[in-house]
């Protein structure tokens, strides 16, 4: 029993010497490399003039730079679009809306036991229109336009109609921007204009309710964008500070951006690295 205890004794003096000497000779070895491991570091300061020129102790990447030269390559990708085909098919269920109403409003003038005058009919189709203005902003048709049309026949409105329709089908299948809306009312406006079923009569509102019927049909595609943008930035090497690349030559002023690539870089006396 006491040759057990004697030996487990002399086993932990043993490591606790061990120890000490371990925890001595780590620290000896510390002190002896510190110098030769530490980094160097500048008193620098902003606007003054570098006495040396400073090279990079290390290879770091420069985040700000790399994030900035992401934003840039955001900035040169082209927007996504899409034809959305459904506006041709809204465009002229809108043109058969508004025949369909002044049809509907000829009719019930011819059976009126008493003819009424211009005024009141054109007040009368203005008000089966309303739904159709309301949500319609950018159409309108004066008193004058609205008589011109009540007093049409039917058949010359039914021709007008399927000419326009074939017009607006065929403009709203290819691509059309906002900015592009005023220049193809226009386009249209002339073809309407060259129409033979399009009696001189009903002309004038006949182009305004083809005009109105041009709408933007070329729409964002914000998943496509996003993508685009995503593969943009994902293209973007890091930029990085490479080791023995000269921050600021003897003579330079130091601006903000060498003081920032020293600070990122722990080069400048407060920012010393402690690992």
């Amino acid at each position: 029993m006491k040759r057990n205890l004697k030996h487990y004794s002399h086993l932990l003096s043993f490591n606790s010497l061990l120890i000490v000497v371990l925890l001595l000779t780590g620290l000896i070895q510390f002190f002896i490399m510190y110098n030769t491991v530490k980094s160097d570091t500048y008193d620098i300061q902003l606007t003054e003039i570098a006495t040396e020129t400073v090279r990079a102790t290390k290879t770091v990447e420069d985040v700000e730079v790399t994030e900035k030269a992401r934003d840039e390559a955001e900035k040169l990708v082209e927007p996504a679009y899409i034809i959305n085909l459904d506006v041709a098919e809204h465009r002229v269920s809108f043109i058969q809306s508004v025949f369909g109403v002044v049809l509907d409003v000829k009719k019930q003038l011819a059976e009126l036991e008493q003819p009424i005058s211009k005024e009141e009919r054109t007040a009368m189709l203005r008000m089966a229109l309303k739904d159709i203005t309301d949500s319609q902003p950018n159409f309108s048709l004066t008193d004058v336009q609205l008589d011109a049309l009540l007093v049409s026949t039917d058949d010359d409105l039914n021709r007008a109609r399927e000419a326009i329709e074939q017009i607006i089908k065929n403009k709203l299948s290819e691509p059309i921007r906002s900015q592009d809306v005023k220049s193809v009312q226009t386009d249209v406006a002339t073809e309407v204009s060259e129409l033979s079923p399009v009696t001189r009569s009903i002309l004038s509102p006949v182009v305004t309710i083809a005009e109105a019927s041009i709408v933007e049909n070329n729409i964002l595609d914000e998943e496509k964008t996003k993508e685009r943008i995503e593969q943009a930035r994902a293209a973007v090497e890091p930029k990085k500070i490479l080791q023995g690349q000269i921050i600021v030559r003897e003579g330079e002023a130091v601006n903000r951006e060498i003081i920032r690539q020293l600070e990122l870089l722990g080069m400048l006396d407060q920012e010393e690295s402690k690992k």
